[in-house]
């Protein structure tokens, strides 16, 4: 092992072993740390001390340097695969190799081959698990009890997006195990990297649908990250450890289960575990749009990386962090009003449950109005045309033909219209010429056409000066009677 792959193993036991620490109250704590060998022992009292610093960072740096010459703490014999000990065994599970640890246990690879008897020439299958052992027989009541009961959580459900409960039982020193489909992946934030924002979404949706399982079966999972989202090599992302999940019934009987200084993510916790609120499934939901968030942008809303703690809890809890459109200018204003609902600081204001998040986002792949945008009439008319942009186009292409027909029919018809008025005002000025021309009423003897039409033509000439038109058509007529 080299120096700093026994640094890391070193951190990710003492990590492992403080948050077990933070889950006990102080006596119990002092009893749990006194039981533990050197160097593990000094090096966790120092931890807990540090852990009243100010800031994250200056926490960091005290980590650090308690384990610049830390060796990795021995793990747990009875479940450790080692160089004298190669068949460590869980049941009939072979033990190969740790892939994780947490506060409450370490998790391996295993396998197992089918038993005697049913296969034929040698073991005709192989199963993979991925066995979760409690850390130590000596762990607290407290500690054992949310074990034990991850598992009966776990063996309960039974969903496409969640690892398949295998088996469980007991090591041969008492402590729990179990056994949950291996699931071979990648994290969520990292699978969706350089793929399309309607694949993002759609990925989304099937967690969403698998969270809702669970909230259906009274099961609050309270540490959905990226880092417990896999997607498997056929593209479905699979939920994993439900280690510090609640159960609603007990919340709802006013047993409180995860407040503040409970097991939690600092940058995945939301507002109400970080104050000490109850915790349902709209913390869930939280948790939800926090992840969308990193979909979207492969960022988080807050950068709490040097922060100090203080100011960290203000960034969760009271400030409102930018949009994804401020990171990624392809998200569109529905899916910032989605993502802003979801991680609304007050509980009431989230969607009420993951299935109504879901169903947002489906909306808006289908180009329907988003429940997150207020349903203005303006709002739901873009929505509707860019939905049925073909019908739009035709409905405007006959509105079109038809204001232009309208336009040259109204044309037409005034056109025609002053034409008759233009005839029958070169009736009556011919009318008035045939009128002087009659012997009878004419004085002075009789008068031809000829004459009536000369001694006519300045007063024609006056009456057609305003209209052209006019004047054309009846000066058209006189030529003809000339002629």
């Amino acid at each position: 092992m080299t120096e700093h792959s026994a640094q890391t193993d070193g951190f990710a036991a003492l990590d492992a072993l403080l948050e077990q620490a933070y889950e006990l109250d102080e006596p119990a704590r002092t009893r749990f740390v006194e039981r533990l060998p050197e160097p593990h022992r000094g090096k966790l009292k120092q931890l807990l001390q540090l852990s009243h610093s100010l800031t994250l960072k200056g926490i960091a740096a005290d980590a650090q340097a308690v384990l610049e010459d830390a060796e990795p703490p021995p793990l747990p014999p009875a479940a450790v695969p080692t160089a004298t000990a190669p068949t460590a065994t869980a049941g009939r599970w072979r033990l190969h190799r740790e892939i994780g640890s947490g506060g409450m246990g370490q998790v391996f690879y295993a396998t197992r081959e089918a038993p005697e008897g049913i296969a034929e020439n040698g073991s005709d299958f192989v199963q993979e698990a991925a066995i979760k052992v409690l850390w130590s027989l000596k762990a607290d009541h407290e500690v054992r009890a949310r074990f034990l009961r991850e598992r009966r959580l776990l063996a309960s459900l039974h969903h496409p997006g969640l690892a398949r409960f295998v088996d469980g039982g007991f090591l041969g020193d008492g402590r729990p195990w179990f056994a949950m489909e291996y699931v071979a992946g990648s994290t969520i934030d990292t699978y969706v990297k350089g793929r399309s924002l309607e694949a993002r979404l759609r990925l989304f949706k099937d967690v969403c649908a698998t969270v809702a399982h669970a909230h259906q079966h009274l099961i609050v999972h309270r540490d959905i990250k990226p880092l417990n989202v896999l997607v498997d090599e056929s593209g479905r992302a699979r939920l994993l450890d439900f280690g510090i999940a609640g159960v609603l019934e007990d919340i709802d009987d006013g047993v409180q289960t995860g407040t503040a200084g409970g097991p939690l993510t600092l940058q995945y916790a939301s507002p109400e575990q970080l104050t000490g609120g109850v915790v349902t499934v709209a913390s869930d939901i939280y948790q939800l749009g926090l992840m969308l968030y990193q979909m979207l942008t492969g960022k988080l809303p807050y950068d709490l990386k040097d922060a100090p703690l203080a100011e960290a809890l203000e960034s969760i809890c009271e400030r409102t962090p930018p949009k994804p459109s401020f990171h990624n200018p392809a998200v569109s204003r529905d899916l910032d009003a989605i993502v802003s609902t979801a991680l609304a600081k007050n509980p009431d204001q989230r969607y009420p449950s993951a299935s109504e998040l879901a169903e947002d986002v489906d909306r808006y792949l289908d180009g329907r109005p988003v429940q997150a945008v207020p349903q203005t009439t303006w709002y739901l008319a873009r929505r509707f045309l860019r939905r049925n942009a073909v019908v739009a186009s035709i409905v405007s292409i006959a509105a079109i033909a038809l204001t232009a027909a309208t336009v040259v029919s109204v044309r037409m018809a005034n056109e025609a219209l002053a034409q008759a008025n233009r005839s029958r005002a070169a009736q009556r000025i011919l009318t008035d010429v045939f009128q002087k021309a009659d012997p009878f009423k004419s004085q002075g003897g009789s008068v031809t056409l000829a004459q009536a039409l000369v001694r006519a033509k300045p007063d024609i000439a006056a009456r057609v000066a305003s209209d052209p038109l006019l004047a054309w058509e009846v000066n058209l007529t006189v030529a003809k009677i000339y002629e």
